[in-house]
């Protein structure tokens, strides 16, 4: 039969079955490297400790810490940070309801003990949708081995969930042993204290030193001391060369372990606060090649590319890091990011409408909102010409915290809707004194300067702005809160600086991730 075919009409045949095959591939198949479909999610809450011993009750969070950071390097799961999870530490929490906050299908839950010389852990795996626990694991272990808990754990969590993993993946879990038990103890203090102010910092400062004197070989004790390091430098405004010394500490991190996701994350941290956005971009490059999982990189990814005045793409990668992560914290965190994007854009209504839906999780969680998100809310009324209803957030901001920095700011752009300028200014001059490293934040400074008519203020303050990161051109060039010096000679030279900053990072990066 087939020979009576003409050989043309039979190859036509030929392609048009593999055109139908790659059609239905197209609409059922999977493709997992853009999907993320085949990862499991994960949360290890921190382990409670079953005798309250102030000698070893920080270990519960540490040792939690410890093993997360571990499964960062696996790609068939994606874990929970230890910042979303540290709060269900203090006491017994519904696990369906822990589920439904952080997203997650599996939770590992814990005790701990120290029985004089050993240390004991007890951990169960649960899988949440049918209230099933799938192992229960207990291990004992000399004080001084504590360092083998986390890949002990990690070993049987990765067994449990039947995850594959690779050579590599493998061989990055062996990585980063310490050598000194008493080096371990002061990293695993350090990295348990909860900072909310300069003083814990200055703590975890001082315990990771001591843990770098006894190890000078201990790369995670570098990469955490960098990131202390910079979150001080944010609570004391820059000064102190402590942004110098985080970059330092951070690149040494790298040298000694090129493929530490910590590593790559504090470090493109730092270079997207202190205006080096291209080599964060580079490194958040390189990270997801390696751990295309990690919410958090996309996050990092979303806020360089807004600074550089890639709105859109600055939306998507923060959508990604949400598919990624659903859990309350990030959804949040995630639409107040979003939603300034949308400001710059001049999509007022769409902001607002992305606001109210960052504000609805707050709602459906029980959640208030801070006086920073209030803030933000404040500023889409303002450019709406809404003056009351921004007055009012301002105010909401204020008298949530009359220190904060946002509520400031709001009190600040109250009083230059109001016009009273010599408020803003008095307002102003005490923002300056903070010696704002970012960039993004410097900006707030150009507008107030602007809006009361201080033209060679707000133009320092733009020049150092765009000098810090924040050369998002397209909106620079379209700000209505700018008007009072648009028409200068030196805004104009300052815009082309950053027009041309913008076009070519958008010729590098722009559509390529």
């Amino acid at each position: 039969m087939w020979k009576k075919i003409p050989s043309f009409i039979f190859k036509a045949i030929i392609l048009l079955a593999f055109i139908s095959i790659a059609l239905c591939m197209s609409f059922f198949g999977k493709d997992e490297s853009r999907t993320n479909s085949n990862f499991k999610k994960l949360a290890i809450l921190p382990l409670h400790c079953v005798r309250m011993d102030s000698e070893s009750e920080f270990l519960g969070f540490a040792i939690t810490d410890q093993i997360i950071e571990k499964l960062f390097y696996i790609k068939g799961v994606v874990v929970r940070p230890s910042d979303a999870v540290r709060k269900y530490g203090s006491s017994k929490f519904d696990l369906q309801e822990v589920a439904r906050e952080l997203d997650v299908e599996y939770i590992i839950t814990g005790n701990h003990q120290k029985k004089g010389d050993r240390f004991q852990i007890d951990v169960q795996l649960h899988y949440i949708p049918d209230k099933e626990v799938i192992w229960e694991h207990s291990l004992e272990v000399r004080n001084t081995d504590i360092y083998t808990v986390p890949n002990s754990i990690c070993k049987k969590i990765i067994r449990g969930l039947k995850l594959q993993f690779s050579p590599a993946e493998n061989r990055r879990l062996k990585k980063d042993i310490p050598r000194d038990p008493l080096a371990y103890e002061y990293y695993l203090r350090a990295v348990a204290i909860e900072p909310s102010k300069e003083a814990d910092w200055t703590s975890r400062i001082q315990l990771l030193k001591k843990s770098i004197e006894l190890d000078p070989t201990f790369t995670l004790a570098f990469a955490d001391l960098g990131y202390a390091y910079l979150q001080y430098a944010g609570k004391i405004g820059g000064r102190g060369g402590y942004h110098r010394s985080a970059e330092r500490t951070l690149r040494r991190a790298f040298r000694m372990n090129g493929e530490l996701p910590q590593a790559f994350s504090y470090l493109s941290s730092l270079y997207a606060k202190t205006g080096k956005s291209e080599e964060s971009v580079e490194l958040l490059q390189n990270a997801l090649n390696i751990y295309p999982n990690i919410p958090s990189f996309y996050s990092g990814l979303g806020y360089i590319f807004r600074y550089a005045g890639l709105m859109d793409e600055s939306i998507q990668f923060y959508k990604l890091s949400q598919r990624l992560d659903s859990s309350f914290l990030n959804l949040v965190s995630a639409q107040s990011q979003i939603t300034k994007s949308l400001i710059y854009q001049k999509k007022y209504k769409t902001a607002l409408a992305s606001h109210e839906k960052m504000m609805h999780y707050l709602r459906q969680n029980q959640k208030p909102a801070d006086e920073k998100k209030l803030f933000y809310g404040g500023v889409i009324y303002l450019y709406s010409k809404k003056i009351e209803r921004a007055v009012a957030l301002f105010d909401s901001a204020f008298n949530i915290d009359k220190s904060s920095i946002w509520s400031t700011f709001g009190q600040a752009y109250k009083e230059a809707s109001l016009g009273n300028n010599e408020r803003v200014l008095k307002i102003v001059k005490r923002l300056e004194e903070r010696n704002i490293v970012d960039g993004e934040r410097r900006y707030r400074l150009v507008h107030l300067y602007a809006l009361i008519g201080k033209k060679e203020d707000a133009l320092r303050n733009l020049k150092k702005s765009i000098e810090s990161g924040f050369f998002n051109f397209p909106y620079i060039s379209d700000d209505p809160f700018l008007d009072n010096i648009r028409g200068t000679k030196e805004f104009k030279n300052l815009l082309a600086q950053a027009k041309g900053r913008y076009q070519t990072f958008k010729l590098r990066f722009g559509g390529k991730l």
